[in-house]
């Protein structure tokens, strides 16, 4: 059976995974809204990451939809495969963004001493930058499990 796919979006993310699916052998359709493509800072400077997550998605969503004509089971994989991450990149995000806009004060002289400590940022941030989207897939439970 011969299928399209049609990815909404020019963005890093669209563009990631139209590569992928084109170079698996998919037909891709890109439709992007805006006559000029150019960077509109979609990639936030801390764990929100949006392009970074985009990447990683597209990686994953391409592996499936080129493994298999039934999309409603890539769909539901993509979802558990995706769910683990995201989740800690959300909770990160926000532990992160309340970190960095403490009041003076003990809780702010705390954070810039754990902050000033020569591994700080390997000790706490290896989790999110090492991550290979192509490789490591979370022990979640199952779709409908």
């Amino acid at each position: 059976m011969f299928q399209r796919i049609a990815i909404i979006g020019a963005g890093i993310g669209g563009l990631t995974l139209a590569i992928d699916l084109q170079r698996k052998g998919l037909d891709v359709r890109i439709y992007e809204q805006t006559a000029v493509l150019r960077e509109v800072g979609a990639a936030v400077p801390h764990h929100g990451r949006g392009a970074n997550q985009s990447i990683e998605d597209a990686i994953v969503l391409s592996d499936l939809l080129s493994s298999t004509t039934d999309w409603d089971h890539a769909r539901a994989e993509y979802e558990r495969r995706r769910r683990f991450r995201t989740r800690n990149v959300v909770d990160a995000s926000v532990t992160v963004g309340e970190m960095l806009h403490l009041p003076d004060g003990a809780r702010a002289r705390e954070r810039n001493a754990r902050l000033a400590a020569p591994d700080a940022f390997d000790r706490h941030l290896d989790w999110i930058h090492s991550f290979r989207a192509d490789e490591q897939i979370p022990d979640a439970q199952a779709v409908g499990g």
